[in-house]
């Protein structure tokens, strides 16, 4: 059970540093059932939810800028033909 224990958060860690973070948290939650690696599961599990936090903030800031460009290129005046 140890060896498993340990496999698991080695796995997890190994994937979270990879940024595979599904795969990291699946290897996280079950060191997180373990008695062994209950805590250490637990805190990868927090890691993974704060790196998944990080990167969606960074996709939308890298969005912001686009949906920006396209509003403008909807906000125009339609003068009358005269």
């Amino acid at each position: 059970m140890e060896e498993l224990s340990k496999a698991c958060t080695y796995l997890a860690k190994y994937h979270l540093e990879q940024g595979n973070l599904e795969e990291a948290e699946g290897f996280a939650e079950r060191a997180s059932k373990l008695p062994t690696t209950q805590a250490e599961g637990k805190s990868l599990l927090n890691e993974i939810a704060l790196c998944r936090a990080k990167k969606n903030k960074t996709m939308l800031q890298q969005q912001q800028p686009e949906m920006a460009a396209n509003i403008r290129l909807l906000d125009f005046e339609i003068s009358p033909i005269t």
